[in-house]
């Protein structure tokens, strides 16, 4: 999958965090409280495991581990 450069840009400077916002996988930047990117799928369709770890958040600091955690949830 391919993101926006506006969105990785946008993200570079700061951590990130993957979590659920109104039912979704969605990501935040460390300083904004309403997220910057809600993608097309349903927490609900995950693994109980991983919708256990983005209700607790999970955290990345690099561009390349959002990429990954993405892939791995979006594919």
């Amino acid at each position: 999958m391919k993101y926006p450069h506006t969105l990785l840009y946008s993200i570079l400077a700061l951590g990130f965090t993957l979590g659920i916002h109104r039912g979704k996988v969605s990501l935040w930047k460390d300083t904004c409280p309403e997220p910057i990117a809600v993608f097309p799928l349903y927490a609900a369709h995950l693994p109980a495991e991983d919708q256990q770890l983005l209700r607790q958040g999970i955290r990345a600091e690099t561009v390349s581990e959002l990429t990954a955690r993405l892939e791995d949830y979006l594919s």
